[in-house]
């Protein structure tokens, strides 16, 4: 992994890039340029020593890398929060690009009932529940 750095990493088979919650499927995805990334088109997929997965797109316009894991529980969140997944994107251009988006969409059978919104400073959050547990994706 050029972008990501010494990563202990073991080649495998691509699993779906989504994660899984009590809410339903949560696709991840990206797009540069017009190249829509998953992990079904990826050039490498390696599983990570703690249970994540990386994976690499080698692009004529640059080299995409993600990385999904699941991060330590800050102590006084312990409570609150009783999973949390993430993902990191890093991407290096070799050329201009006209887009770069990364994006996440709920797959079907999902069962959430509502969905609130907040967003400040360049930064936005969605949380979804079913009364009982609570989904939220941020940046």
């Amino acid at each position: 992994m050029e972008l990501f750095g010494n990563l202990q990493l073991k080649e495998c088979s691509p699993q779906p890039l989504e994660v899984v919650t009590p809410l339903g499927t949560i696709e991840l995805n990206a797009v540069v340029g017009e190249q829509y990334l998953t992990s079904q088109n990826c050039d490498y997929f390696y599983a990570l020593e703690n249970g994540g997965f990386a994976v690499r797109w080698e692009l004529s316009c640059g080299v995409a890398e993600a990385i999904l894991c699941r991060p330590d529980i800050i102590e006084e969140y312990a409570q609150k929060v009783t999973d949390c997944q993430a993902i990191l994107w890093r991407f290096k251009a070799h050329k201009p690009i006209e887009q770069l988006s990364f994006g996440s969409i709920w797959k079907a059978g999902c069962k959430w009932k509502t969905r609130s919104g907040d967003s400040g400073q360049n930064f936005g959050a969605y949380t979804w529940d079913d009364a009982e547990t609570e989904v939220t994706i941020g940046t």
